[in-house]
């Protein structure tokens, strides 16, 4: 089976260097691409989308914004299993206070350089523990896209979603910070994980995915 991993917002295919699956699943990272102007998520999905083989069975795996990516994904492709990981499945699980960035909407004028300075405050809501991690997570910042950040996050921000996803698997972390697991319904959870769980408890996730997938 091939299975699709799609990062999150502010990453790329590095973030996931550290899953090992069986060598018999065909591992392929979409790359994100840019968006429209003022297009939807479900459009932007619908483009991506013809990245996809649907010739033979595959899976799709988001991480964060890319779960929800997936999400949208698996309405248009009906994949074998659609796997979240540090994400959100519905707009009921996004954090309240996400609504303050649709009525102040300062993501609008940030600017390139702001990806190019280290950022304390959103190394401790990925949850970043080590100068490994941190040297990361600014490499993939630096070399994300201004346009696509600000769409991504106005399309986190209106992401209006509330259908059933079949075969949808939930991993989260019990101490994400960006998406607190009180406001998410996971069907697996990783103990103390958080927003960078991907990376920082590479081998637990690892051995859920296989699991899940063998399923």
């Amino acid at each position: 089976m091939t299975l699709y991993f799609i990062s999150g917002l502010g990453a790329d295919k590095r973030i996931f260097e550290k899953i090992i699956l069986p060598a018999d699943h065909n591992i392929v990272y979409l790359n994100w691409i840019l968006p429209q102007k003022n297009e939807t998520l479900e459009a932007y999905s619908r483009r991506l989308s013809l990245e996809i083989n649907t010739s033979e069975p595959f899976s799709l795996i988001g991480l964060s914004f890319g779960g929800m990516l997936a999400i949208e994904l698996s309405k248009i492709l009906s994949p074998e299993k659609t796997i979240l990981i540090s994400s959100i499945s519905s707009h009921h699980e996004r954090p309240w206070y996400f609504k303050l960035l649709k009525i102040v909407p300062i993501y609008k004028f940030i600017p390139k350089s702001f990806l190019e300075i280290k950022q304390p405050l959103i190394y401790k809501l990925m949850g970043v523990t080590n100068s490994e991690e941190q040297k990361l997570l600014y490499a993939m910042l630096v070399d994300t896209d201004i346009t696509f950040f600000r769409w991504a996050v106005k399309s986190i921000l209106n992401w209006e979603q509330t259908e059933t996803i079949q075969n949808l698997y939930h991993i989260h972390g019990s101490a994400d910070q960006m998406f607190p697991i009180k406001y998410t319904h996971p069907t697996q959870i990783i103990k103390n994980g958080k927003h960078l769980m991907i990376y920082t408890n590479a081998s637990e996730i690892s051995d859920m995915l296989s699991k899940i997938i063998a399923h």
